[in-house]
């Protein structure tokens, strides 16, 4: 399922941009995310990177999050692509 939202423009600052017919707006599609990226950071390098389905992600996570405990953790929605073959 898609949905549009309208979000207004902004600048770097944060306000909004203005125009002569008012505020600038963007359309955005946004589609929900089945699948999640988590990822072990260690500093800026990755040791551990898995995309799973949503709730197999929130288990990974917990799993990540135990097993290197003073590492950062992330967990990020992504979009898959319904013709990629498993293991791709």
């Amino acid at each position: 399922m898609l949905s549009a939202f309208l979000t207004h423009r902004t600048k770097p600052s944060g306000a909004p941009i203005k125009t002569a017919e008012g505020p600038l707006m963007t359309e955005t599609l946004e589609t929900p995310a089945s699948h999640r990226r988590v990822r072990v950071w260690f500093g800026a390098h990755t040791i551990a990177d898995h995309t799973a389905t949503a709730d197999l992600a929130v288990q990974y996570e917990e799993a990540m999050r135990r097993r290197f405990a003073s590492l950062r953790v992330t967990s990020e929605p992504v979009l898959v692509d319904s013709t990629a073959e498993p293991g791709r």
